[in-house]
Formats: C-alpha cells, sequence, structure tokens
C-alpha cells in the first residue's frame, strides 16, 4: 500500500526508521497535494502558451483548429 512504501522511503531516503501509521498518512497526503499543484502549474504554462499562439479558444465554426493537450508522469523530467 501507499502507506508502506511512505514508510519505507522514509527510512531508506530519510533514515527514519520508525514513523506511526498517521505520520506515514501525513506524507502520503502531502505527496499528493504538491504533486496536485505541479500538475495545475505546468497545465497554466500550457495554457499561457496556447494563450500566446490564439490556439486557447475552441471555435471551429471560425476556422481555427482544435487543441489537445496530454501529460504523463514523465514530465517532470
Amino acid at each position: 500500500s501507499d502507506f508502506k512504501v511512505a514508510g519505507r522511503i522514509l527510512k531508506d531516503v530519510l533514515g527514519i526508521p520508525y514513523s506511526s501509521l498517521s505520520a506515514r498518512k501525513i506524507v502520503v497526503e502531502l505527496c499528493r497535494i504538491v504533486a496536485e499543484r505541479g500538475a495545475r502549474l505546468a497545465g497554466a504554462g500550457v495554457v499561457g502558451i496556447l494563450k500566446k499562439i490564439g490556439r486557447d479558444n475552441v471555435n471551429e465554426a471560425a476556422g481555427k483548429k482544435r487543441s489537445v493537450v496530454a501529460m504523463d508522469g514523465g514530465l517532470y523530467e
């Protein structure tokens, strides 16, 4: 489970040999919050680029092309 992984990372990477379940829950939730914020910031950057090039509106009647954006876990690299 996520909590076992969090405990292993706390031990192996951060050198914290013992962690309670509540501490692991906090770590997992904090990581989720940070990841979501990063995704929102990355998305905001993509929207900024689309606005700059004039592709931020879906208006097929005016002949504009539709933009599709996809992201995966490799984005951070």
